[in-house]
């Protein structure tokens, strides 16, 4: 790389066989590039390459870190597609990358929209998706762009199908017109990830984040020519793994004057006195209980007010879930919903009443003490109401006769002028005779519409004799003497009338002794 001393015209010409052998396999049949070179091909690309060497664009070079950090990578880390569906959910940090939505749900990818997600390691695939307006561009990418701002949205967008299949892939699959959105948001460098002082493509121990090393690691991060962002996700690692390294990491003190950070606290030197105990002391004594923290620790007025907004976004999105299951089973089953309505309202209303017995000092289970006679009256006619379900001869007794009398007369509609004009008409006398008197029944018509309402009555009482029914526990054990649901019911009958009687003889003739001796 001429970055590194080598030759431009050398440098020129192998980047130019590298593209042209990378858009040989695109053009073949669109598979994955990083994939089939590990295959090997024996397609001839010398005269594609004298041209693409002879036609190189110079006025973009990227540097040798965008080139040192692909190499690093077996696969691409990053991958730009549309949403297949508008069950995607974006994954983006809350703070500084999140507030850059601009969608009604900002958890939600709609279909057609171009995405960005991370590579998983574990399972090859890609995952954790973003809206693009919450992508914060990587280092690794955007040191491979033009980081001239007059630069034309051409260069930009050349640049990033350059690194299709390197740290980047999808760009090649989506059109022109998909590709311009991207391309917008990578030329404004206010989405460009900040950087921090790690050398790029150093050993996993080298640089200020080793636990070894001191003050030397610093000096090295210092030297470096460049650097990776201080908020780019990292694709080995899942979200949840990186939150809780950010929530619980602490740093031992190594000697006098070591930096120890705690969450949401100032960076500070520790005391001398800590530095010379044991691991185990010092350890209990950098503990900091759970109930302490505060996520809102270290954000500045703008920060709090955003993200308490979003805690109130989430409230009011589960209420919202919360009253669509409510409608649904509402439209569902009306009548029950209205039944569980009551016993709610009920159950609330009698803990209240027990929370204020409590708070007067009365025992909840002796509640009848507190009881007026008006009260204790209401309350065991309710309880007689509910006598025991009527079975066998019980459903004749005088009992139910006269319950079943009193609801048929409470339908009875009474109409007090027609009763006037009735004993004005035949008499008093005639009016309350009794069979004793010759007048009985003989004066006296009654009116077409009572007679209706009689019928209706009298129609609507067979209709719910043919209706009752209840069902009946089926036994699969009990031995089956029936060849249709009619029978069965015949001979439940048989069963109930002469059962007691046909038992013997039913054992004998299972049994077989019920057969003469010859």
């Amino acid at each position: 790389h001429p970055d590194k001393g080598g030759d431009e015209a050398a440098f020129r010409d192998v980047r130019a066989a590298f593209d042209v052998l990378k858009q040989k396999f695109t053009d073949a049949s669109g598979g994955s590039f990083s994939y089939k070179t590990a295959r090997g091909s024996k397609a001839s690309t010398a005269k594609e390459w004298k041209d693409a060497s002879a036609t190189a664009d110079d006025t973009h070079r990227p540097s040798y870190d965008f080139y040192a950090a692909a190499a690093e990578a077996d696969m691409p880390l990053y991958r730009a597609e549309l949403a297949k569906s508008n069950r995607s959910k974006c994954n983006a940090d809350d703070g500084k990358n999140r507030h850059n939505c601009k969608f009604e749900d900002p958890f939600k990818i709609p279909k057609g929209h171009v995405r960005i997600g991370v590579l998983d390691a574990q399972s090859g695939g890609y995952s954790r998706w973003v809206h693009l307006e919450c992508w914060r561009v990587p280092a690794r990418i955007h040191q491979g762009l033009p980081h001239d701002p007059a630069s034309p949205s051409a260069a930009f967008e050349r640049a990033l199908l350059a690194m299709d299949e390197l740290l980047f892939t999808g760009l090649a699959e989506m059109t022109p017109e998909d590709r311009a959105p991207l391309v917008a948001h990578v030329m404004d460098q206010s989405n460009w990830a900040t950087v921090r002082g790690k050398k790029l493509g150093a050993e996993p121990g080298a640089g200020p984040t080793a636990k070894k090393g001191g003050k030397k690691g610093a000096k090295g991060a210092k030297a470096g020519d460049s650097k990776v962002e201080d908020d780019e996700p990292e694709p080995e690692e899942p979200a949840a793994g990186r939150k809780r390294k950010a929530a619980n990491s602490t740093s031992t003190a190594e000697g006098a004057g070591a930096i120890v950070v705690f969450p949401g606290k100032p960076v500070g030197k520790a005391p001398p006195a800590a530095a010379a105990r044991d691991d185990a002391d010092a350890e209990a004594a950098n503990e900091i209980p759970a109930e302490t923290f505060d996520p809102t620790a270290g954000m500045d007025p703008r920060q709090r007010k955003l993200f308490e907004l979003r805690l109130k976004l989430n409230e009011t999105r589960k209420a919202n879930q919360q009253a669509v299951i409510e409608e649904k089973k509402r439209n569902e089953a009306p009548e029950e919903y209205e039944k569980m309505q009551k016993k709610k309202s009920y159950d609330a209303a009698a803990k209240r009443r027990d929370e204020e017995r409590v708070k007067q000092g009365i025992d909840p289970s002796k509640k009848h003490l507190m009881m007026t006679a008006e009260e204790a009256a209401v309350s065991y006619k309710k309880k007689q109401k509910k006598y025991k379900t009527a079975v066998g001869g019980e459903i004749h007794s005088k009992h139910n006769l006269y319950q079943a009398y009193d609801k048929r007369t409470k339908n009875i509609q009474v109409n007090e002028q027609e009763y006037e004009t009735m004993k004005n008409t035949v008499g008093e006398r005639a009016f309350y005779a009794d069979p004793e008197v010759a007048a009985y029944g003989g004066e006296g018509k009654v009116a077409p519409d009572a007679v209706d309402r009689m019928v209706a009555e009298l129609e609507e009482q067979k209709r719910k004799r043919l209706d009752f029914s209840r069902r009946r526990k089926y036994y699969e054990e009990r031995d089956v003497s029936h060849i249709n649901d009619r029978n069965a019911h015949f001979n439940k009958k048989i069963e109930r009338a002469f059962g007691e009687h046909t038992k013997e003889i039913k054992a004998n003739l299972e049994r077989g002794t019920a057969l003469p001796d010859h």
